[in-house]
């Protein structure tokens, strides 16, 4: 399951990188859209907590609720998208926390006869 949830946040860094390049064109002219440098800073911790996730679960998925919550003020208009996926793998984080799959072999239950 983390490598899942690195997955889902290593797709909110490529969602988040497309939406900070978005913001530094012309795409976003008349709306206030935010900064692009705080979405990047934003995406960038966001990168480093989805490789933390795979060592460090729980405070990995405690940064990505963070990040999903903290990257709205950055970004008024499309933080949706980014922000979607570090809620998820952040969830994920959070539903496997302790990092011990309980599927596979070793949760079968043998039965002696």
């Amino acid at each position: 399951m983390k490598w899942i949830g690195f997955a889902i946040g290593l797709a909110g860094t490529i969602v988040g990188g497309i939406i900070a390049y978005l913001e530094t064109g012309n795409f976003f002219q008349g709306i206030q859209a935010g900064s692009p440098y705080w979405t990047v800073a934003v995406i960038a911790v966001g990168f480093l907590a989805s490789l933390l996730l795979l060592w460090q679960t729980r405070l990995a998925a405690w940064m990505l609720l963070a990040i999903a919550v903290i990257g709205v003020f950055g970004n008024y208009v499309m933080w949706e998208g980014p922000g979607s996926f570090f809620l998820v793998s952040a969830l994920i984080g959070l539903t496997n926390s302790k990092g011990k799959s309980k599927t596979g072999p070793a949760a079968a239950v043998s039965v002696r006869k």
